[in-house]
């Protein structure tokens, strides 16, 4: 049975998309963009889930947070439904275990 919050959740992505981020222009500091990367963690692991995760990555994106290369992780940590804000990733660790200082 299809979820009506993952189409919600997707259709708000779509409108920010289409009607307020050509307003703003481009201003994403990863890639995948932010909007790419909520589509794509929703889709894959449902609005609770794939929400915390976008939550978490929409707020790295500021000026003094990551940058770069960024997809969404292959599977998520494991978290009760007392504890969500263990799906997202706020630090950027796993950015920089990808690419050392070396």
């Amino acid at each position: 049975m299809p979820n009506p919050f993952k189409y919600l959740a997707l259709g708000l992505i779509w409108v920010y998309r289409n009607a307020i981020s050509p307003l703003l222009g481009p201003r994403c500091r990863h890639v995948p963009t932010c909007s790419d990367y909520a589509q794509e963690a929703i889709t894959r692991f449902g609005v609770w889930r794939g929400g915390w995760l976008a939550v978490s990555r929409i707020l790295r994106c500021h000026p003094w947070g990551t940058q770069g290369l960024d997809p969404v992780p292959e599977e998520v940590p494991h978290a009760s439904a007392l504890t969500p804000w263990k799906y997202g990733r706020w630090t950027g660790a796993h950015i920089r275990d990808r690419f050392p200082d070396d």
